[in-house]
């Protein structure tokens, strides 16, 4: 995994030094600097790299890209170099609080919803870097494949300045067809669309099952309402470093967490038979 995030920031610098340029070259290197930046952001946020602390690790990343702070990315990069020379750690998962596919859904979910609202308000720099951070984040995808590749391979498409990398994907798997979607709709707007339907999916079928048996006792209850709690509001919380990747968290450009119904439906389900503090 170190190795994954240092090629990520090693291509992060190389295109993001190449400007000013002018032009296309210019918009190329801002816009895929960014994306690889956002890459090592999301792998440091899934925490499997051993004999680092990765939240600051993310923490740092996304301050460098809030500030568009090439030296400082440049630093995390020679960071990192030094750790992976120190000790060669090896690409295996690391123990701990890292994310899998199952834990990681709702925090992709939260940031492909951001990534799609910075595309419709044509913030470029801000859709490249989501982009890349949930290709980060997927990381760990199962090996559920589709006719083109994986959903990782899917959003890497849906970035691709080109749209017909995304055409290919849209039509292999009938997303026009099954959206009902006129044919001058952009292609990458789609297989968006399609990649969150998957997400949400997944996430549906994944979350925990909450419920009491029948005779419990007050403290067993207690015991069983604070598991609840905590597992909501480390969700959300997660969910909101996520989203707010490359935002100052604490400033006024901080955003509240994005959260699909049937995970909010769910919370108000749960959370509302709580009795009444």
């Amino acid at each position: 995994m170190y190795r994954k995030v240092l090629e990520a920031l090693d291509k992060a610098c190389v295109r993001l030094e190449r400007i000013p340029a002018e032009g296309p070259d210019e918009r190329d290197a801002e816009r895929g600097g960014t994306f690889h930046l956002g890459t090592a952001g999301g792998l440091a946020f899934s925490g499997h790299l051993r004999g680092i602390e990765t939240d600051a690790l993310f923490g740092d990343i996304s301050a460098a890209a809030a500030a568009r702070d090439l030296g400082r990315v440049d630093r995390i990069r020679r960071r990192v170099a030094a750790r992976l020379r120190s000790d060669a750690p090896t690409d295996e998962p690391g123990g701990g609080d890292g994310l899998d596919w199952a834990a990681g859904l709702l925090q992709m979910l939260a940031v492909l919803n951001e990534a799609r609202q910075a595309r419709a308000e044509r913030d470029v720099s801000r859709h490249s870097l989501l982009m890349g951070f949930l290709v980060g984040l997927m990381h760990w995808e199962p090996g559920l494949r589709y006719e083109r590749g994986s959903l990782r391979d899917a959003v890497i498409a849906a970035h691709a300045r080109d749209r017909g990398p995304a055409r290919r994907w849209v039509d292999a798997e009938s997303i026009r067809e099954r959206r009902d979607e006129s044919a001058d709709a952009d292609e990458r707007v789609l297989l968006l669309g399609w990649v969150g339907d998957r997400l949400a999916a997944g996430h549906r079928l994944s979350g925990p099952l909450f419920f009491h048996a029948e005779g419990e006792t007050e403290r067993e209850r207690e015991e069983r309402e604070a598991r609840e709690r905590a597992y909501f509001e480390r969700e959300e919380t997660s969910a909101r470093r996520a989203q707010n990747f490359g935002r100052n968290v604490f400033g006024e450009d901080a955003q509240g967490v994005w959260l699909p119904a049937s995970y909010a439906v769910n919370r108000a389900l749960v959370l509302g038979s709580h009795p009444k503090p």
